[in-house]
C-alpha cells in the first residue's frame, strides 16, 4: 500500500474515533441535561421519547415508561466535626457505614455497619465520646447526635 493511503486511512481512522467520542461526550450531556431538567426521572415515571418508524413515515412518539427503581442514585453522606474527631455517616445498599477519625487523618479509629442512619451516628458517637472523655459525659449519645450539625455532603 503506498505511503499517501496509508496516511489517509490513518487520518479517517483518527477522525472516525474522534467524531465516535464527540458523540459520546454529546449524548452524556444530554444524559446529564435530561436529569437536571426532570428530577422525576430519578423516581422511576418519566417520558421517555421513542421512534416509531414504518416504511416511509418516521414519526417522533412519547410514552410513559415506569422503571420501579431510580436509574441514578446520588450517594449521600452525613458528617460532623466534634472535639478534634470527624465523624462521617456513608450509606450502602441495605446499611449504614460509621467512621471515626482525627481531623485530616486518613485511617478511622472506629469503623461500623448499623441498620439505620440514626443508629450509625449514635453509634460513632459513643465510640467519640467514650474515645475523648472516657465515659464521663453527661448527655446521652442520642442527645448529642440530635443537637449536633450534621452536613449532608454529596
Amino acid at each position: 500500500m503506498p505511503v499517501e493511503l496509508m496516511w489517509i486511512a490513518g487520518v479517517i481512522g483518527v477522525a472516525s474515533f474522534v467524531w465516535g467520542l464527540q458523540a459520546i461526550q454529546k449524548q452524556q450531556r444530554i444524559t446529564v441535561e435530561h436529569f437536571q431538567s426532570h428530577p422525576q426521572a430519578l423516581t422511576g415515571d418519566f417520558d421517555v421519547p421513542t421512534n416509531s418508524c414504518s416504511i416511509g413515515n418516521c414519526s417522533s412518539s412519547r410514552h410513559v415508561e415506569h422503571l420501579g427503581v431510580p436509574r441514578t442514585q446520588i450517594a449521600k453522606r452525613y458528617a460532623v466535626n466534634w472535639c478534634s474527631l470527624r465523624l462521617t455517616v456513608d450509606p450502602n445498599v441495605d446499611s449504614w457505614t460509621v467512621r471515626v477519625q482525627y481531623l485530616g487523618a486518613h485511617k478511622p479509629l472506629y469503623e461500623a455497619q448499623r441498620r439505620s442512619l440514626d443508629e450509625a451516628k449514635v453509634g460513632g458517637l459513643e465510640f467519640a465520646m467514650f474515645h475523648v472523655v472516657g465515659g464521663g459525659m453527661q448527655d446521652s449519645p442520642e442527645k448529642l447526635a440530635r443537637a449536633l450539625a450534621w452536613k449532608e455532603q454529596y
